[in-house]
Order: C-alpha cells, then structure tokens, then sequence
C-alpha cells in the first residue's frame, strides 16, 4: 500500500480534494499525510461510505531528516474562518484524553526485537534500522514508509504497522495519522475502528488536518466512537480552519442536510462556496443548486449556471446533466438544443440515465422525426 513520503521528502499536491460522505461505484482515492505537511494519494477500490481524495502529487528526492512541523494541510489557504454558534449552544462538549496505554515509553529493546535489516537492504535502510533501534522515531517512522509502499525493501504491512507504532507512541503526528489509517483499514492488523479513532484523535490533537477530518467522519457515523455530531462538527471546524477541502464540503453537506444539526442554507452555502473555490466539483454543483433554488440566497439563474458549468467541466455526469437542462430551457443562457443535446451525451457517457433519456428525446426531435 502507499503511505506517507519519507521525512525529507518534498512533496506538494496540484489539485483539489474531496471527501465524500456518500458512496459512489468506481475507484476512489486513499490518502496519507507527508512529512511536509502535504499528502500522498494511491487508487483503490471504493468501499461503500469512505472517503476520496482527488488530487496529484509530485516527487522530489531528499535526505532523510526530522519533520519541518506537525500541521498537515495540504490545501492550506492561511485564511481564518470565524464560525458564529448559536446562542447557548454548546458544540464542544467535553472529551476525554486519549491514552497511549502506558506504552508511550518503551524502551530501545522493542525496537531491537523487530529484527534486523532484510538481506540485500540498500545502504539507507541499514543505516534508518541502527537509528530506529537507538530509539529514533523519525527513523522508525520512515521504515513503517519504506514497508508500507515497498520502496528499498519488500512490501510487508505488518511490519510498517509495527515501525509506525513505536514512533506514533513517541508521539509523531505523522505516524500517528499512519496508523491510524492502518487500522481503519485493515492493513498489516485487523480492521479496528476503535483503534482507529484513538490514533487519529492524537494526530488530530497533534495538528494534523487529514486526522481531524477522519476524526469528524467517525464521530458523524459513530465508528469505533460514540456518535456524536457536535464532536463531528468541532473537528470539521478544526480541519477547515487549515483550509481543508474536504472539511469545507463536509460542513456544508451538514448544514445543508440537517445531519446531525439544525439545518442552515446559509452557513450551507458558506462552506460550498468555499469548496467551491478551490475546485470541488460536487460543492460546485450543490452551490448551483442552491443559486438555482435560492436556497439560503437570492435565486440566481446565472450563478447557478456558472457554478454547475464548472463542475461539468470536471466531469461530473449530475453536473453535465443540469447544463443540458438549462440550455434546454433556457434558463441562464441562451435556449440552445445543440448545446442541451452535446452536455446530455457527456452525462449519458457515464451512465448517467435520465441523460441518456434526455439526449435520445433531443436527436429526435432535431432530426425532425
């Protein structure tokens, strides 16, 4: 599996990001927090209510050093959001300290007991091997990387998972969001939600903004934590705050749904607009929706028009679908058959059926039959 760069490795994400809160087929995208407080991305299958990170990342080769920091916000906007809470309401509730189990302090012996090098290891891993046994957990955490993605030595999860332990446990952030991860989904353990919420409460305490929003996605689903959608919000909050993508669509998807709190079209339009403007495709077409419907502002053919265009841009069928209607009916643009029948096509491509329905209406009807 891929995991997070190792410490000194330069890497920078070029594109938005997502996280979704409703299944879709296909293939989504894992994510992991890197050293330089970005992300690194790997495909995998979709496996139903799970998250997906649409984004490209760059390589770029360096020594093996301590962490520059521990905020991981790959999308950073350095823009502070101000949240108003109404009156009296109390959304941070109190939440207990996670414990490491006593084991926050093991000695260099645990190290020493995972063994030495594999045979043939190149020079680099021998050398993270003597500092990780010396206690080093910058050391230990690039050697959970190097097992976990099978760069320099032979994949083994079960392993990376025992490397990443003993840095998350000296309180490593970067290996705390790892693990974390592992748990969650059933690499090199088995799949352990509470485990899970544990470790990523402590990389999520410890800054790291793909840890508070995982955090946020198991308090809201009541995973290896007890449901709790004021918890949920608060670290969405603390995510977006670091300019989280995913925080920001999450929110609104909240807000605009009621999930969990009192429904509000206007703080729902707040957080898709923000989404939004950073390249969201599904924020994009709910805040045209939203325009379209004057859902929490004025209705607006024309924002609506704009704001689904972009996101049928990105290729997303709902979003394609809504611009064959508008040009259909003329409603923001021009009344334009051609235009309607050419956006129903692209839907209908990709399974899209009340597009499929719409196109075969429109080649009808301008064949003149």
């Amino acid at each position: 599996m891929a995991g997070l760069g190792h410490i000194g490795l330069a890497q920078r994400l070029v594109a938005g990001c997502r996280m979704d809160t409703v299944a879709e087929p296909g293939r989504t995208l894992r994510a992991w927090v890197s050293a330089s407080g970005q992300w690194s991305i790997r495909s995998m299958p979709a496996a139903g209510l799970w998250m997906g990170l649409l984004a490209a990342h760059l390589w770029a080769q360096g020594p093996v050093a301590a962490p520059p920091g521990t905020v991981d916000a790959s999308d950073r906007t350095g823009q502070s959001i101000g949240i108003e809470w109404p009156a009296g309401e109390d959304l941070f509730p109190d939440e207990p300290e996670p414990r490491l189990q006593g084991r926050a302090n093991r000695s260099e012996a645990a190290a020493k007991a995972l063994g030495k090098p594999p045979k043939g290891s190149p020079k680099a891993i021998k050398a993270l091997y003597r500092a990780a046994r010396k206690g080093s957990a910058e050391a230990q955490y690039n050697l959970g990387f190097y097992f976990s993605t099978g760069e320099l030595v032979a994949e083994d999860d079960a392993l990376a998972v025992k490397w990443y332990e003993l840095a998350a446990e000296k309180g490593l952030v970067m290996a705390q969001a790892n693990l974390a991860l592992m748990y969650d989904l059933g690499e090199g353990v088995p799949e352990d939600n509470g485990r899970a919420a544990k470790w990523y409460l402590m990389a999520a305490r410890g800054g790291s903004a793909l840890a508070q929003v995982n955090v946020a996605r198991l308090y809201s689903l009541g995973s290896g934590v007890l449901q709790n959608h004021a918890q949920a919000v608060r670290w969405y909050t603390e995510a977006a705050k670091q300019g989280s993508v995913m925080a920001y669509y999450n929110l609104a998807l909240k807000f605009a749904t009621g999930d969990g709190v009192p429904t509000d079209y206007e703080r729902a339009l707040n957080w898709y607009t923000f989404a939004a403007a950073k390249g969201h495709a599904k924020a994009q077409h709910n805040l045209a929706v939203m325009y379209g419907n004057g859902d929490g502002v004025d209705q607006n053919d024309e924002e609506s028009v704009k704001w689904h265009r972009r996101a049928a841009e990105q290729g997303l069928a709902e979003a394609q679908f809504a611009m064959a209607a508008k040009y259909r009916e003329g409603k923001g643009v021009g009344k334009d058959l051609s235009a309607a029948r050419d956006w129903a096509s692209r839907a209908a491509a990709q399974g899209h059926d009340q597009a499929r329905l719409m196109h075969a209406v429109l080649e009808e009807r301008m064949s003149g039959k």
